[in-house]
């Protein structure tokens, strides 16, 4: 198998496997928090893309930015928090629409992000670096290329399918 389609499917791996660990951790938060399930986001399914891409941006942080572990912290707290601004920025324009809003919370800057998320993208940066992403990577090497192409396959043909009913349920009307 060539290189390029090993890191493709390491790539879709991670992404599918922290969207899904996305959409768990927020039914937990809404359980523990909210004292109610809540199921809820863009996608109809469990699966929270903004925890998959967010995985594939502390991904491509350099290594030596995650040795440390303040370091580490720090640069997961400002990827997340931009990165999640800048989400939260898209989705109402394109679709007219929150699907979250930090304006009760300390130090939130237009309600899209606050101190308290900033702190939770960089302890799950902390997370992923030192446990989550070398689990993953242990993971992949274990499994059967050909069964994992397999089911990464009809993994991205549920997901296709799950965004495109999700976009087509949010568009203005």
């Amino acid at each position: 198998m060539k290189r390029s389609t090993q890191k493709i499917m390491y790539y879709l791996l991670m992404f599918f496997i922290f969207s899904l660990l996305g959409g768990i951790l927020e039914i937990l938060y809404s359980l523990i928090v909210r004292e109610k399930l809540v199921i809820g986001g863009f996608m109809y399914g469990i699966l929270r893309p903004i925890y998959g891409f967010g995985s594939l941006l502390l991904y491509e942080v350099p290594k030596r930015a995650r040795k440390n572990i303040i370091t580490a912290f720090l640069v997961s707290l400002l990827i997340g928090s931009i990165y999640e601004y800048i989400s939260s920025y898209l989705l109402e324009v394109m679709f007219n629409k929150n699907w979250w809003n930090y304006k009760d919370f300390f130090l939130n800057i237009n309600g899209r992000i606050c101190l308290f998320s900033s702190f939770c993208w960089g302890f799950l940066g902390v997370i992923f670096y030192y446990f989550l992403e070398p689990l993953t990577k242990r993971l992949y090497e274990k499994l059967n290329k050909r069964k994992l192409q397999q089911t990464l396959q009809l993994v991205s043909i549920y997901y296709i399918i799950d965004t495109i009913i999700s976009i087509i349920r949010y568009l203005p009307k």
